[in-house]
């Protein structure tokens, strides 16, 4: 990811070690990973709360934890996803801690989620299509589509993020230290 955030902003001569994260900035990027599953245990518990009033309304159990809640909860936490997505660039780029990152994250992809989705679609189109062609029975197909998403498009992805993050902060207009309340939604 250093890499390519070096090469998004044209910069050329660094020497190996700077694409090498520090100890620090591991750590704090496996605590943002372990922060990410914690916020998706919590939405997937309050999405059951939330949908426990569907059941004195009639709806089948078995739907609302196979079909209802998952399609609920993933929405949400794709919402989440895409807000937080950029933390470790943070991390990786000016070295702060997790929760700085994900405030800056917060911060910078407020007003542009629209744009993201619409990025993340046009970049994950290729996975789609494998699936759909696996889902119809062209296997084949399907074997090529997933050769192209693990040789071309995961490689991509890291630089469009790149790209995009780097886009994003000329563009960023907020403080030194955004606050988390004012950029939650």
């Amino acid at each position: 990811m250093k890499r390519t955030i070096f090469l998004a902003k044209e910069e050329r001569k660094h020497a190996f070690m700077d694409y090498i994260p520090t100890v620090s900035q591991f750590c704090y990027y496996i605590i943002g990973l372990l922060l990410y599953s914690l916020i998706a245990f919590i939405v997937y518990l309050i999405m059951y709360v939330v949908l426990f009033p569907l059941l004195f309304l009639g709806v089948n159990m078995q739907t609302v934890q196979t079909e209802i809640h998952p399609l609920l909860t993933g929405l949400i936490m794709m919402f989440i996803l895409i807000r937080i997505t950029f933390f470790p660039f943070f991390i990786l780029e000016n070295g702060f801690n997790t929760f700085k990152s994900y405030r800056f994250s917060l911060a910078m992809t407020k007003g542009n989620v629209m744009t993201l989705v619409i990025i993340i679609a046009i970049v994950a189109s290729t996975h789609l299509l494998q699936l759909g062609t696996e889902y119809l029975g062209y296997s084949l197909v399907s074997w090529i589509l997933s050769l192209v998403n693990a040789f071309v498009i995961i490689p991509v992805v890291g630089v469009v993020m790149s790209i995009v993050y780097i886009d994003m902060m000329k563009a960023y207009k907020g403080g030194e230290d955004p606050s988390l309340i004012d950029n939650i939604i």
